[in-house]
């Protein structure tokens, strides 16, 4: 691997870890810059998101009653190829619920678990999503044709 394309990778790993530090500090304006104008996103709600001022108010709706979140994102595999990528990365999402009762040290808490499978550009002021799918663990039941079929989805995604 050549030095140009070990930085992309860099550049586009820590993309991912900026959207997720973004999220977890309900800094929801600076997800326009994550994204390109045109972005969309899939995977939350039945109708895809589109835009990034769009991907942005409906990022901070959803999470809404987070009052605290800590996102890990990580085993990414990279592509990139002439200007665009495509990565598969691992995520997993804790939130404090805002309904918690105080405590000495633990509220109540809940998580998420799957993978985002993005498509990236490079621009002028570096890489950024054109499109983000949310691929919820949940949905990946093997004993199922419709978890089978997201499982080859996430699989094949970056071959």
């Amino acid at each position: 691997m050549g030095i140009e394309s070990f930085a992309d990778k860099l550049a586009i790993v820590e993309l991912h870890d900026r959207f997720g530090a973004l999220l977890d500090a309900s800094a929801y304006e600076g997800l326009v810059d994550v994204f390109t104008s045109d972005a969309v996103v899939e995977g939350w709600d039945e109708k895809a998101w589109e835009g990034s001022a769009q991907i942005a108010k409906r990022l901070a709706e959803i999470n809404a009653d987070h009052r605290g979140s800590h996102r890990m994102i990580t085993n990414h595999r990279v592509r990139v190829a002439a200007g665009r990528a495509r990565c598969v990365a691992h995520y997993r999402s804790a939130h404090l619920d805002s309904d918690s009762a105080p405590g000495p040290i633990y509220k109540q808490t809940h998580s998420h678990e799957g993978w985002y499978l993005t498509e990236l550009r490079r621009t002028e002021t570096g890489w950024r999503f054109s499109r983000l799918k949310h691929v919820s663990l949940s949905r990946a039941d093997s004993s199922t044709p419709e978890g089978r079929a997201v499982m080859a989805e996430v699989l094949a995604f970056v071959s």
